[in-house]
């Protein structure tokens, strides 16, 4: 896998997008493609001028670049602009030519409803690549280096953390 997208935004599931695709591409080698999605009303055209909430997306991708730094990755944010969260994201996959699309899979009975409502299902549908829907309990195989256990991205070179 090289190119991961997620969805980011100031919400607590923006965020959770975020560690899960962090935490994905530090255990795959995968560039993170972080997309703040900027809905433009229906009436307007894509390119009008959104001002502040501009300059709150990039302060978001700020952030998001800085949690790309501390799980090791490298983390390439986008704002987008479009009429729908979904347009944004799946639009972007299909430019980027992503391998896949990487969401924080919800908890618990409100969770899952919460996520049915919102744009993954339709993300889902439409997605140009597979959808990953990563849960808080994964976390990623590579180990400090004292356990032995190659890692995954090691497989892939013929070396195991033994022999580092």
């Amino acid at each position: 896998m090289r190119q991961l997208v997620t969805l980011i935004d100031r919400s607590p599931i923006g965020r959770a997008n975020l560690d899960a695709a962090c935490r994905l591409a530090a255990d795959t080698a995968a560039v993170v493609l972080a997309i703040h999605p900027i809905e433009v009303p229906d009436i307007l055209p894509l390119d009008y001028p959104m001002g502040d909430i501009v300059k709150l997306a990039w302060a978001e991708c700020d952030r998001a670049h800085l949690m790309g730094q501390e799980f090791g990755v490298t983390l390439q944010p986008a704002v987008c602009q479009a009429h729908s969260v979904v347009d944004a994201v799946v639009g972007f996959a299909g430019r980027e030519a992503a391998d896949a699309i990487c969401l924080a899979a919800p908890r618990g009975p409100l969770g899952w409803l919460r996520w049915l409502r919102g744009p993954g299902p339709a993300i889902m549908r439409s997605s140009p690549c597979p959808v990953l829907l990563v849960g808080d309990g994964w976390r990623p195989q590579a180990v400090d280096g004292s356990g032995g256990i190659p890692t995954r991205h090691a497989e892939r070179t013929g070396e195991t953390s033994e022999s580092s």
